[in-house]
């Protein structure tokens, strides 16, 4: 199988970079994905830009930063409720009906924040539930 033009010369070139790159991604790559985001029509540079492992990964270090208790669309991702025990967060399951096609019900989560706040759950961490007019 032919390999890409240039392919082969930047794999033969890899040894000589064999320590850890950037934390936030190589400035190249931040480059090459403003530039991306930029021809689609939004405005974008390289500093906006950040590399990481994954969602599950982010999505655990923003539970872990911010606090509070975690609210969840039913079904959802396998992983999301497992970080948030993990945490020691209480999840608040929001049902959305087939019926729905995935978008939430502004009603059905309502209600299930109430029904939370009453069992002492925490599901915004700097405002109280419900909000005060």
């Amino acid at each position: 199988m032919p390999i890409a033009p240039g392919l082969a010369e930047v794999l033969a070139d890899a040894h000589l970079r064999n320590g850890y790159g950037p934390v936030a991604g190589s400035p190249q790559a931040r480059a090459a994905a403003a530039g991306w985001f930029t021809g689609r029509g939004l405005s974008t540079e390289p500093g906006q830009i950040l590399f990481a492992p994954g969602s599950k990964p982010l999505l655990f270090a923003l539970l872990a930063a911010i606090g509070g208790d975690v609210v969840l669309p039913c079904p959802s991702w396998v992983s999301y409720a497992a970080q948030a025990a993990l945490l020691g967060r209480r999840v608040i399951s929001v049902p959305i009906p087939a019926e729905a096609g995935g978008i939430p019900d502004p009603e059905l989560l309502e209600q299930a924040l109430r029904q939370a706040a009453a069992n002492g759950a925490r599901p915004r961490p700097c405002k109280p539930w419900p909000p005060t007019p």
